[in-house]
Parts: structure tokens; C-alpha cells; sequence
């Protein structure tokens, strides 16, 4: 069903209607999906807050674990999630902590998977992400403790030696035996150090910086001191040593110690209960106790989510990823994701890591490989510190099931148009879904006169409706439902225009429309282009879709694109121009505020780089909490023409706050850019950072402002700004073209 239908019958919901409308409304929403080939109905929950659940399928992934994606709009807009349940009961599945091997590191999710053998998983922790990279809670891995939770992050979700999953409260206990006596562990691979605290620090914590705020440092090797210092180091720790840090009277401790004096640590995790977990990682809050939501869980902020629950009786683990700050999925409130979790089911729930890092992967039937599944709000995996691993059992080499599938990965590939083609692959996989071989497969249709394949598993459409494909490997066959539409009547390119730059790529893919406005991809074999050679390259995709590489700077060429004797036209630029956004002049046009409210900041006009500039003093010392301080356009800025990129010269302070930068596009989704990871220079320096493909322009810049994260970080310090820039590609002339109105809009 195209989104604006559905939109609209969303809309409809949120008024009154007479019985015959609402009547009507359905059964134009049913006809709709029925034409789409979507087995799924189009379901209306509830009489007041009404959700439209337009699509939702599930899928195996392995023994006992299902995967769920919805597609939903309420009066609140649209949302795109997945949602996860495990069997925690079955004996193929296993779970574990993910991580990249060192504590102190960040890699994306897929990564992790992938290496470890995980068939799925989630993004998990909150974590120090200017700096070390560290979680924030505790983290247990095959049973043992890899790093203690940073001060009130105790919270954890694992699944104990029974495999019961819980929620619980993880701490650390532990002890340093020194030869002037026992000391309390106050930390365990953690970045930061509480007051009067002892910390330790193993191999697998990695080669970053060892704590932020401690004052000396002993190297511990086979049990005797090795080397002490009053500044702790960084750099990779032997399995046979571990590092012992502390401050005010945890250095003091320290400071007694002497070359070849004997030192032991002890150290152990401590859930509630006493339970032993097997494995265990750290969130922030619970959405839900006890089958109960908290009142004053949150209800306003909308952004990506992560969350991890257990059902009652602690034997099926639910995960769930909904998608955020994109046009098709405007994320959801803290309370919007509890009620999800308890309308699929959960009875505690953990909040995990949102915003960027929400990922989740799931190996497709028949593959070995975890993939991503939703669509993370940076454009791409965020780098993450760790995450919930699902683990199965290969299973035999006995062929139990066959997936069909387009080979084309683009949307609505179950559609094709009569006279082009559409390619087909199958997978084999066993009783727990794992992939074996197929040998030979033989492909045909039902029926036979909507088409046929002619060479292999190609398929080629003669006239409108509805058929099944059919694979066949073995004695075991595999079916898909295909459409192929009315007659094709425009089609159109995507993105509507490339932008590239030397030594980048960018690929791009047809559609095609019938009559009715449905909407198939076009693949390659069935498309004619026409354009010049010397100064853009273009190749073709197994995934249906075109690739096109820059071959000459400063150029620019018109692709000229036809199906079927239908044309569309692609214009290429080579290069970028730089526009002035603002000088900053103007500080009237500007203004300033915090968060929290503890925060003190102050903005003023300064001489900057370039005549004036636009000076922010903040004060990042009043609370742990996380900080900002915003420099806001008033009213927001419109960037001039398709932003590339946005950049701007910054006087720094060298106090190491993330810079960061907010936009919203024409359909007002609103994007969080990171400018500097780290103001880590003092004096002038020119930071850019690129904006996400796919916003609607044009764009509004609504604010730049540094942010701190690390709760151990207190300072001051002051920044200006001036001379913000964008890139834009250069403007190409393209043949005007009639734009067909959609036949169902009145």
C-alpha cells in the first residue's frame, strides 16, 4: 500500500465518521493491499489513539527465534520497527555478549555478528562516545565479569545459569590486597574513577587512556609490581599483567607500593537475587516491571529506540528496534515502546542504546551472514561497544525448506511489468534454518500464460495478474507470489540526480509506474542508457540497481534513460561549489540556550575570522549530566540549494566537547550531524561534516552547539563560530517533464 494512502485513511481515523464511511475508507485500504500482493490485512486497533498497521511480516531466523517487521501510522506519523522473539527454552539457541574484544572499542554491529558467528543480535549499552569508547553499565561475557558498571548505570538485562532471562541491578564487589593492608575495588574497566577510589584495568579493556580523573598508576606483572607513575598511561596490557589506578586516598594507597612488592585483586560480579548470570549487559531505565509501565515514564521525546525484555516467566526474550528521525519513521517515546513491548508480550523491559546506534541484524533464511534489518538514523551503522549476540546450532545438511526470493533487493521486486523481466534466486536451509546445498532447481510459474522463464531462473511477464513462482530442489519446492502490473506507463530515476565527487561512487536505480500509480523496479537488462562515456562510468548490480563513478572533475552529464520507449532524464554533476550560508554579522539573527537548565551560557558578538563571529561562553561544571550549549538560528536558516555538506571555521577551546549540528528538511524530519567528535584544538580550524542522502530540500539549519557526555568531565570554556558554508553540486539543465497525477488522488 504507497504510504499516502494509508496516511490519509489514518487521518480519516482520527476524526468521526459514519459507520458507511469508515465502511468505504477499509475497503479502499483492502483493495489496495489486496492489488500490492500483501498477504498481511490492513488492521485499525482501537476506537481512540487509533494505530493503522499497514504491513507486518515474521520470519524464521533460527530454532525457536522469529523476527517480526511492522510498518505503522498513528496520529503521531509514521514508524518502521522489528521486533525479535527468542525461545530462551530451546536447546539449538545460545546468547552472549557481543563486543569487539577490547572494552575500550567501537565497532558497528554487524562486525561483531559476523565474527563471532551470531545469527542475530542488537546494539546494546550506552557508552563514552567522544572518548573511550567504554560502556556505561557492567557487562558480563560466557559467564565472567569484563567491566563494572559507572556509578548509577547498574542496570542490566542477561539471562541467568537456568536460562531464565532478568532484569536486575548488576555491582561489583571486589578487593585489592596491598602489603599495607585490603582496599576496597571501586572500578573494573571503567573510563572513569569515583572519588578515593582503587580502579583496575585488564587486557581486555584495550589501548585507550586508563581513567580520566585518576592520579597514579601501578603496573602489576605475575603478581608483583612492575612499574608505578603518577599519570596513568594507555596502550595494550599483557593477559599476564593488570593496571591498578587511583585517586585522593585510593593514591595515597598506591603510593605506598614499591618495585617487586606483592599485590592480588579479587573481584566478582553481584546481582540481585545472587543470581549468576551467563551473560548480562547495561541500559538505562525500565520501561516496564512487572507487567507495569511507570507513570512518569516519558511521553513526549520521539527518537530511534532499542529495548530488551523478558515474557513473565523469564523463558522468551523479546528485543525490539524502531526506527527513528527519518521521513517513514518518526521514532517513539519511552512509553510508546513499553506499550509495544506489552502488546507483543514482555513483562520486564530494559531501554538499551537509541538515537544513531539503534541496529538490529538477522541472518536471511538459508544465509550465514547477519545482516542489518533497519534502517539506522545516521544512514549507516553507528560504531557500537557491544551488543546482545543469538547464537544457533548449524544443524544437519538435510534440506527441509527453500526460500524464493527476487534476487533484486529494492522495494516491491514482487512486482514486475509485461514485457520485462524479473530474476529469481532460491536458498536451501535445514531444520534450523541454516543453509545447505540445493543442487540443480527448476523453475516455473502458475499459471503459465501470466508468464515464464526461458533462461534459468529469469522471468519474463506477458500480461496483468496475479501468479506463483515455484523453485524446486531435491523433492523440497519453494514458492513466492508474484503481481505483474498493468502496462507501464512513466518511469522515473532515484535519487532524481547524482551528485558525486572524484573517487566517490554512488548508485542509483528505475522505477516504473502503471496506470494506477503502482510501482515496480526496472532491472538493468530491461533498461537503455544514454550518456557520455568520458565523463561518468556506469556499471550494473546483481541487487538490480546501477552504479556510477566520476571519471572527469568539474563536469557534468544528462542520462538519458528509456523503458519501452519511456524516457527519464538523470543529471550527473562531478564536483561541488561552495555558497555562504551566514557570516555571522548578524547577531540578531542568532540566539542561545542550554541543557539542562543548569547549564550557564552566554553569546555574544565577537571579531572572528572574517569581520565578526559569534562567540558562546558555557559552563559544563554545574552537573553530571549530559550538557549542550545551543547557538540557534532565528528562525532557522534555509541552506541554499541541495546541501552536500555544511562546515564552518570554529575557534576552540581544546576541553574536548563534541560539536555537533541540527538541520531539518522540507517534510520537517530533523537530523543531528556531528561537525568534531572532539574540539580538541585551540585557535581557528575549518570542521565539515556531510548531510544524509535522501532528505527532502530544501534544508533549515536550526542549531550548532557542543555537547558533553562523560559525567566525570567538568569545565568551562568558550568557542566562536563564523563563516558557515555549504557545497552544493552545480545546476544542470534537464528536459522538462509531464508528471502524471495518481489516478486515486481526487
Amino acid at each position: 500500500m504507497q504510504k499516502w494512502l494509508v496516511g490519509l485513511l489514518a487521518f480519516m481515523l482520527a476524526v468521526p465518521m459514519s459507520v458507511q464511511a469508515e465502511n468505504e475508507a477499509s475497503s479502499v485500504a483492502q483493495a489496495r493491499s489486496t492489488s500490492s500482493n500483501k498477504s498481511e490485512p490492513v488492521t485499525f486497533v482501537g476506537p481512540a489513539g487509533k494505530t493503522l498497521v499497514s504491513n507486518e511480516t515474521t520470519t524464521p531466523v533460527g530454532p525457536g527465534i522469529k523476527l517480526s517487521s511492522f510498518e505503522r501510522f498513528d496520529a503521531r506519523g509514521w514508524l518502521n520497527g522489528e521486533m525479535m522473539t527468542i525461545e530462551l527454552e530451546n536447546e539449538n539457541v545460545s546468547l552472549d555478549l557481543l563486543h569487539p574484544g577490547s572494552i575500550a572499542a567501537a565497532v558497528p554491529l554487524s562486525e561483531m555478528a559476523k565474527h563471532a558467528g551470531a545469527i542475530a543480535g542488537v546494539n546494546g549499552d550506552f557508552f563514552d562516545i567522544n572518548n573511550t569508547k567504554a560502556p556505561l553499565g557492567g557487562a558480563i561475557q560466557s559467564g565472567q565479569l569484563i567491566k563494572g558498571p559507572e556509578g548509577s548505570h547498574t542496570l542490566t538485562a542477561g539471562v541467568d545459569k537456568s536460562g531464565i532471562g532478568r532484569i536486575a541491578n548488576l555491582l561489583l564487589e571486589g578487593k585489592v590486597t596491598l602489603p599495607n593492608g585490603t582496599h576496597s575495588l571501586a572500578a573494573f574497566n571503567q573510563y572513569g574513577l569515583p572519588k578515593d577510589g582503587i580502579g583496575l584495568y585488564t587486557s581486555v579493556w584495550g589501548t585507550k587512556q586508563r581513567s580520566s580523573n585518576a592520579t597514579y598508576e601501578v603496573v602489576v606483572q605475575d603478581g608483583k609490581v612492575l612499574s608505578v607513575s603518577n599519570q596513568p598511561g594507555s596502550g595494550q596490557i599483557s593477559e599476564n599483567s593488570f593496571v591498578l589506578v587511583g585517586r585522593e586516598k585510593g593514591a595515597e594507597a598506591l603510593e605506598g607500593l614499591s618495585i617487586g612488592d606483592s599485590v592480588t585483586v579479587d573481584y566478582a560480579p553481584k546481582v540481585d537475587g545472587d543470581s549468576i548470570l551467563d551473560f548480562a549487559i547495561g541500559g538505562n531505565i525500565k520501561l516496564m516491571e512487572n507487567g507495569e509501565i511507570p507513570a512518569n515514564l516519558d511521553d513526549t521525546t520521539a527518537a530511534p529506540r532499542t529495548a530488551v525484555g523478558f515474557s513473565k516467566d523469564g523463558k522468551k526474550m523479546f528485543l525490539v528496534v524502531v526506527d527513528g528521525r527519518q521521513i517513514d519513521s518518526r521514532g517513539m517515546t519511552y512509553k510508546e515502546l513499553a506499550e509495544l513491548m506489552k502488546e507483543y508480550g514482555a513483562y520486564n523491559v530494559l531501554n538499551l542504546d537509541g538515537g544513531g546506534s539503534t541496529t538490529m541484524v538477522a541472518r536471511p533464511l538459508g544465509s550465514t551472514v547477519a545482516e542489518v534489518v533497519n534502517q539506522p538514523s545516521d544512514g549507516s551503522e553507528r560504531s557500537v561497544p557491544n551488543g546482545i549476540g543469538i547464537f544457533a546450532k548449524r544443524g544437519s545438511s538435510n534440506l527441509k525448506g527453500f526460500k524464493v526470493e527476487a534476487a533484486s533487493e529494492l522495494e516491491n521486486s514482487h512486482r514486475v511489468f509485461p514485457g520485462l523481466s524479473r530474476t529469481f534466486k532460491g536458498t536451501g536451509y535445514n531444520e534450523n534454518y541454516a543453509p545447505v546445498a540445493t543442487g540443480n532447481i527448476t523453475w516455473q510459474t502458475l499459471p503459465a500464460d501470466v508468464g515464464s522463464f526461458k533462461v534459468n531462473n529469469i522471468f519474463a511477464a506477458k500480461k496483468s495478474g496475479s501468479a506463483v513462482v515455484q523453485a524446486q530442489a531435491k523433492s523440497v519446492k519453494g514458492t513466492m507470489d508474484i503481481t505483474v502490473l498493468g502496462e507501464l506507463a512513466k518511469i522515473e530515476a532515484t535519487p532524481s540526480r547524482l551528485s558525486l565527487e572524484m573517487g566517490q561512487k554512488q548508485s542509483f536505480s528505475i522505477t516504473g509506474y502503471d496506470k494506477d500509480g503502482y510501482s515496480a523496479p526496472v532491472e538493468p537488462r530491461d533498461v537503455q542508457l544514454d550518456y557520455d562515456e568520458a565523463v561518468v562510468d556506469i556499471t550494473e548490480n546483481s541487487d538490480g540497481s546501477f552504479t556510477a563513478v566520476p571519471k572527469a572533475e568539474g563536469e557534468s552529464a544528462l542520462i538519458t534513460v528509456t523503458v519501452q520507449g519511456h524516457k527519464t532524464y538523470l543529471p550527473v554533476t562531478i564536483g561541488l561549489s561552495t555558497k555562504m550560508a551566514d557570516d555571522f554579522e548578524d547577531p540578531t539573527d542568532w540566539s542561545y540556550t542550554t541543557y539542562p537548565s543548569a547549564v550557564k551560557a552566554l553569546m555574544e558578538s565577537v571579531s572572528g575570522r572574517n569581520g565578526q563571529g559569534l562567540q558562546l561562553s558555557y559552563d559544563f561544571s554545574t552537573t553530571t549530566a549530559t550538557r549542550a550549549a545551543y547557538i540557534q538560528a532565528n528562525p532557522m536558516l534555509e541552506l541554499p540549494g541541495e546541501v552536500q555538506k555544511i562546515g564552518l571555521w570554529v575557534y576552540g577551546d581544546g576541553k574536548g566537547a563534541w560539536l555537533r549540528a541540527a538541520i531539518r528538511d522540507a517534510a520537517n524530519t530533523s537530523y543531528t550531524l556531528s561537525l568534531a567528535s572532539q574540539i580538541n584544538w585551540t585557535g581557528w580550524k575549518y570542521v565539515e561534516t556531510s548531510v544524509p542522502a535522501g532528505i527532502r530540500y530544501p534544508a533549515k539549519l536550526w542549531r550548532i552547539y557542543p555537547v558533553e557526555t562523560d559525567r566525570n568531565k567538568q569545565y568551562t570554556g568558550k568557542i566562536i563560530v563564523d563563516d558557515l558554508t555549504v557545497k552544493v553540486p552545480p545546476t544542470l539543465e534537464v528536459p522538462e517533464q509531464q508528471e502524471s497525477p495518481d489516478p486515486l488522488i481526487i
